[in-house]
């Protein structure tokens, strides 16, 4: 299993994530857990009468194999048996994020199929607040809406030393195009205060950008 190191909180809250495979990783989808007991129940029958390990995803069959499967009961066991937490599928991975590390864990060394854990770079880690290792020209962290008015990268164009803004965002803005969860970066408070003035409603997210040397200063 690979160790890596989280720089932010994940939805605004869990210090860990841990990134699981496994073929049965949908029926976890939005934490309905009588749905995985009713399909982990189906595959067991399909088992005992045909000898055959399949279940259905909406009308596509899919076969899994034994390990997945009991894996995924145990999976199962663990999650309607803990509370703080929230799971994401991109299947076939299967993201657990908790604060609980000792449970992280343990999943971890019952399961043969562990991608990765990500851990905190600091453990006081905080809503909205990026930590870095090394001292960067930007402070801020901008993450925009669907759309941006195109004046802006007009502006951004004659600002460079104020705001980095990527140049397929830029592109996107100049058409206006689809921008939802792109990003770019601002220099300091002051040009933050400029741009919600310039952009405010098109503004969805804004992350500070703090080295890790000045946490304690």
């Amino acid at each position: 299993m690979k160790k890596h190191l989280a720089n932010k909180l994940f939805y605004d809250k869990y210090l860990y994530k841990l990134e699981i495979h496994n073929a049965l990783s949908p029926i976890f989808r939005n934490k309905n857990f009588p749905y995985a007991r009713e399909v982990l129940d189906k595959i067991q029958l399909n088992l005992e009468e045909s000898g055959s390990l399949h279940f259905y995803l909406g009308r596509l069959l899919r076969n899994v194999n034994s390990l997945d499967f009991k894996e995924a009961q145990f999976l199962l066991s663990e999650f309607q048996a803990e509370e703080n937490y929230t799971l994401r599928v991109e299947c076939p991975s299967l993201n657990v994020y908790s604060n609980n590390k000792l449970w992280l864990e343990k999943i971890a060394t019952s399961i043969s199929n562990v991608i990765a854990l990500w851990e905190p770079i600091d453990l006081n880690l905080q809503p909205n607040v990026i930590i870095t290792q090394d001292q960067k020209p930007y402070k801020y962290k901008i993450t925009v809406k669907s759309r941006v008015d195109e004046a802006f990268a007009t502006w951004a164009d004659k600002n460079n030393d104020k705001v980095w803004v990527g140049p397929v965002l830029k592109e996107c803005i100049r058409n206006n195009q689809y921008t939802e969860g792109m990003y770019f970066y601002l220099r300091d408070e002051r040009v933050l205060h400029l741009l919600s003035i310039m952009i405010g409603n098109s503004i969805k997210r804004i992350d500070k950008i703090v080295c890790s040397d000045n946490i304690d200063k």
